[in-house]
């Protein structure tokens, strides 16, 4: 088939070699399909490489001239996740919004939102979910009703009714063993004085409100920047790039004017910001210009920037293991 995409210097420019538990589980993924498993899940802890098996699995699918689609549920993971098969060589259009292109392509990448509103579920041969432990009530819909293949990748299949999405589990490696081989760094977990949510009642999702956090958070966010110089200064002899997560868009504004005024140039990533946007904050942050990135959850799924050192969780947990993890 003839490309319809404009190669530059960048396609191409990375070589896709499949680690040997990312070579098993494609080989268990087409072992599943020809034995009738139409419907499986990929488990793997983040930094695992779920997308490279997936990008493994798309080079075959390519080749046998088949249409696949891959869906992200965020904006900068289908941006991200473009900028990967780009570099691997691997031809494709983007559905999403006003940055759709090449729709003609074999592959696809697609932002579930703007696949739901299209309602654009036909002509594929594979379906590719990302973070597929996402409770989207469309995307499920279609994967029950529809025939034919569907891969999910997730680090945390904990979602209540998964199983009968995803009959068949593959789990690709633990954080264990990429630890042992060093593909992974260990975390070293510290605890500052905890906000007290004693007196606040949890809502029905199970999780306190971001405006309760709030309310009970603001004493604590100049003690959070006074220690996290600290720590920085112990670990690592200074400031490294840090991430971020806070309640709400006006929690993360009070955070990050506590660490402007502390003389550090953080910034808030929000859903209003453009794709042009995130991808300028993600670049300043790459190349040093940003020292943290302040969001809600933009950047809890699949979000892959190694230069990050350090991860403030700015807003308590009562129950959630998936958002934990």
């Amino acid at each position: 088939m003839l490309s319809l995409c404009i190669p530059d210097e960048n396609f191409g420019a990375d070589v896709l070699s499949l680690r040997d538990f990312q070579d098993s589980g494609v080989k268990a993924l087409r072992a599943g399909f020809a034995a009738g498993d139409m419907k499986q899940m990929v488990c793997g802890p983040t930094g695992s490489g779920k997308t490279e098996l997936a990008a493994g699995v798309i080079s075959l699918c390519y080749d046998a001239n088949s249409r696949v689609s891959f869906l992200a549920d965020r904006l900068v993971l289908v941006d991200q996740a473009s900028e990967r098969f780009w570099r691997y060589g691997i031809p494709h259009g983007v559905i999403q919004g006003d940055n759709t292109r090449f729709e003609d392509e074999l592959i696809q990448i697609c932002s579930a939102q703007t696949i739901e509103a299209r309602d654009y579920f036909d002509d594929l041969d594979l379906l590719i979910v990302d973070e597929a432990h996402g409770r989207r009530r469309k995307v499920w819909q279609f994967i029950q009703s529809w025939p034919g293949p569907v891969i999910g990748l997730s680090a945390t299949p904990l979602s209540r009714g998964l199983g009968r999405i995803y009959p068949k589990l593959h789990n690709l490696v633990t954080t264990n063993d990429l630890l042992s081989r060093g593909w992974l760094a260990p975390l070293r977990v510290f605890e500052m004085r905890e906000i007290d949510m004693s007196s606040e009642p949890v809502g029905s999702g199970g999780e306190w409100t971001a405006a309760q956090v709030r309310r009970r958070s603001g004493q604590l966010i100049g003690e959070m920047v006074v220690e996290w110089q600290r720590m920085t200064l112990e670990h690592f002899g200074g400031p490294v790039p840090t991430l971020v997560f806070s309640a709400d868009i006006e929690d993360g504004e009070f955070i990050e004017a506590e660490f402007q005024s502390a003389g550090f140039n953080f910034r808030q990533s929000t859903y209003h910001d453009t794709l042009d946007e995130t991808r300028a904050l993600i670049k300043q942050l790459r190349e040093g210009d940003l020292m943290g990135l302040i969001c809600v959850d933009r950047f809890t799924k699949g979000f892959d920037l190694p230069s990050i050192k350090c991860i403030v969780g700015a807003r308590p947990y009562s129950s959630s293991l998936i958002n934990f993890l």
